[in-house]
């Protein structure tokens, strides 16, 4: 999909400027993960109001230009939404691809390298990707809490592991989804990758 070539793309742009492949699949991939994420962002915004029923000040339904109509008082609000979402995924793409490099030289199968990189990815952007979340369903007329101030209200608590814990309370059903979906990507690779070897005459991998 378009989050793989994007990453690529990004990630033999940082090779050519001098970096290993490992480092270049972490920063390369945080680079497209921001980018994609921060472009999409208004989109999921909007679906995020609408799924939460988040009234409209007058009465409507939130549109594109409903949002974007207090841009100008409340516009450096809405950015703020826009880049906590580039942040969050730029996270998420670079924890996984990055990974996925390293757990592959270390000998896993695409299948399971693609599903620990997911896993790993989902457990270290929860917090980031929850405060995102609680800003999201702020109105843009509104000034929504920073993100600092939102993952640290997470971890409130009488000690850190309770606190830990019931801020992961939701994460196994999302760790059991990604890993599962981005295994089955990983094992199709392997025959995309064999498939197009064989159109173009070159050699399968070992």
């Amino acid at each position: 999909g378009p989050m793989f070539l994007i990453s690529e793309i990004c990630t033999q742009g940082m090779q050519l400027a001098g970096m290993k492949r490992a480092e270049a699949c972490f920063a390369g991939s945080a680079v497209s993960g921001y980018s994609t994420g921060f472009v999409a962002a208004l989109s999921e915004y909007r679906k995020v109001l609408l799924s939460q029923n988040v009234k409209v000040p007058g009465g409507g339904t939130w549109t594109y230009s409903e949002i974007l109509k207090y841009r100008h008082i409340h516009g450096i609000n809405i950015v703020r939404r826009l880049n906590g979402a580039g942040i969050r995924n730029g996270l998420f793409d670079s924890t996984f691809f990055g990974c996925q490099h390293l757990y592959q030289q270390r000998g896993m199968s695409p299948g399971s390298s693609y599903g620990l990189a997911a896993a790993t990815a989902v457990l270290l952007g929860y917090s980031l990707d929850m405060a995102v979340k609680q800003q999201m369903v702020v109105p843009p007329n509104k000034t929504p809490e920073s993100l600092t101030t939102l993952i640290h209200r997470l971890y409130q608590g009488p000690s850190f592991l309770r606190a830990f814990i019931d801020a992961h309370r939701g994460i196994n059903p999302k760790i059991i989804e990604f890993s599962i979906n981005y295994s089955m990507i990983g094992v199709s690779s392997v025959y995309i990758l064999y498939f197009c070897n064989k159109l173009i005459g070159s050699p399968s991998p070992a």
